[in-house]
């Protein structure tokens, strides 16, 4: 029976040895792919790391400028007040004139009946 478990052991030894032979040229190249792998994962994650860092940057620049547009945006609502104020005043300006316009056509007739009444031109 000693005899018998000695040789299964062999055959089995043996067996191993033939699994191990046609298999054991993936280990090294597992390995290495592994190794790989691990590398490339660093890469990538490095390179996320900087593209993130970047939007980053972006968006703290995006935030300043919309800030600005906001300061631009309250002071031209107050041009647009003043500008309204301007527009407001150039009417009242235009009623003026259109005022003087008319005193100015009826002053000549003006003129002329001071002129008369203070004997200057003779009444007809």
């Amino acid at each position: 029976m000693a005899d018998a478990l000695e040789k299964r052991i062999e055959e089995l030894e043996r067996r191993v040895a033939e699994v191990e032979g046609a298999f054991g040229f993936l280990l090294p190249l597992t390995k290495q792919v592994h190794r790989d792998l691990i590398g490339f994962r660093k890469m990538t994650e490095d390179r996320f790391t900087e593209i993130e860092t970047r939007f980053e940057e972006v968006e703290g620049r995006l935030g300043g400028v919309e800030g600005r547009l906001d300061g631009v945006e309250g002071r031209l609502g107050g041009v647009e007040g003043r500008l309204e104020k301007v527009e407001f005043d150039l009417g009242l300006v235009q009623k003026k004139q259109e005022v003087h316009t008319d005193m100015m056509a009826g002053l000549p007739r003006l003129i002329v009946e001071m002129l008369k009444t203070e004997g200057f031109i003779a009444k007809p």
